[in-house]
């Protein structure tokens, strides 16, 4: 069976060793200039060289976001910032400008070109468009359905497609939206949005109905404890249709995050590279899939767009979460561990090793404890602090996750 690349965001270091550990394929991350999370972590162009030597060293792939729209002031700039970073070797760069495409392509030839979602790519005579420039991998746009993009794999199987699969969506056409920069001045197709639609309004009620269908509801909202959050998308999660993906032959399925933490990505992440590997095993355990992500999910998550005529809701989120509690950041000997904390810990209760291949094994209580620099217990232990965590067992490793019980 074919096996699409599991492609992975990586907003910062940290976020890219965790998508390493739990599998991911290949990730895509973004430098300080021209990508759409201007305000994320991001690297420097000191810790881009870093990351494409790490990714390379796990023998896996890097793509490059550079899929910000832009005005005529910023090409200078542009051209000064890939002179800085183009001896980087990238395994793709993400772009949905076509200036920005054209420039890379004329002074900058050995950089493959992905085009993001952002340049809303949902016919395959599009797709005819941007091979003809030599394009490599087109991203399509979120509002395409399946049959539509079986239509296009089937029209251009000479070209790599890659299709989201799981995470945040926007109320606008594949993320173009202009919200932020009418409400806020800060424009989201310059990696500067301010999330307005996930933001919550009051309003008392509204219906909206068409004149032509004076009984036709086309709208409706009442305010719900007190404020709404009326304007936002839901999330992504097309799990179980996996399989359909390689059966199609679709190149790269794509979670989103680049802001979102390693708390979060490691165990998406471990779910789909699982059940690819579930898949070649001829099994599916679409049950166990979706607890594990119900874990994680912090809005009700559906099918999208992907389903013709209708959305789908997968996962509601749970209101009680096991949260993810410490990252593991080194092994000092075979009972003791640098942890970075990042929810409070109750010593209590057990706590649960994530391990790659949704193994969870856990850590019952008086069998762990925790110390500080110079060797004396913590018996309490918050968010934001480094320690160390004592525990005997050779599951435990380096930028494993850990979480706890509520």
């Amino acid at each position: 069976m074919h096996r699409p690349e599991v492609l992975c965001p990586a907003g910062n270091m940290d976020r890219l060793t965790t998508a390493l550990t739990y599998g991911a394929d290949a990730v895509y991350l973004g430098g300080e200039k021209f990508n759409l999370r201007a305000k994320g972590a991001n690297f420097s162009n000191k810790e881009l060289e870093q990351a494409v030597s790490l990714v390379k060293k796990h023998k896996k792939k890097v793509y490059l976001c550079l899929n910000a729209y832009l005005y005529d002031h910023q090409i200078s700039e542009l051209k000064s910032y890939l002179d800085e970073i183009g001896h980087i070797p990238f395994d793709g760069v993400i772009c949905a400008d076509p200036g920005v495409i054209e420039i890379l392509k004329k002074d900058y030839p050995p950089f493959p070109i992905h085009l993001s979602t952002q340049a809303n790519t949902s016919n395959s005579y599009s797709v005819g468009f941007w091979k003809k420039f030599g394009i490599k991998r087109i991203n399509i746009a979120r509002e395409t359905n399946l049959k539509d993009i079986k239509k296009i794999r089937y029209a251009h199987p000479d070209i790599e497609l890659e299709v989201f699969i799981h995470g945040a969506m926007c109320m606008a056409i594949s993320g173009r939206c202009h919200l932020s920069a009418y409400l806020n001045n800060r424009s989201a197709n310059q990696g500067l949005c301010t999330h307005p639609c996930r933001f919550l309004y009051k309003i008392k009620g509204i219906a909206v109905e068409e004149k032509q269908r004076p009984d036709r509801i086309l709208w409706e909202y009442f305010e719900q404890d007190d404020f709404s959050a009326f304007f936002a998308a839901e999330d992504l999660c097309l799990i179980k249709y996996l399989k359909w993906f390689c059966i199609n032959k679709i190149d790269a399925i794509k979670i989103e995050g680049r802001n979102k933490t390693s708390s979060y990505l490691g165990p998406v992440i471990d779910v789909y590279i699982t059940a690819l590997k579930d898949l070649q095993q001829r099994r599916f355990r679409l049950d166990l899939y979706l607890k594990e992500l119900r874990n994680s999910a912090t809005r009700v998550c559906n099918t999208g767009f992907f389903l013709p005529g209708k959305r789908k809701n997968v996962i509601e989120p749970t209101k009680n979460k096991n949260p993810v509690v410490f990252k593991v950041i080194q092994k000092i000997s075979s009972d003791k561990y640098l942890i970075s904390v990042r929810h409070k810990i109750d010593i209590s209760k057990p706590l649960e090793i994530i391990i790659p291949g949704l193994i969870r094994p856990k850590i019952e209580p008086n069998t762990y404890l925790f110390e500080d620099k110079d060797g004396n217990l913590i018996t309490e232990i918050n968010s934001g602090i480094t320690c160390y965590f004592r525990y005997d067992n050779e599951y435990l490793k380096e930028n494993f996750l850990v979480r706890g019980y509520l």
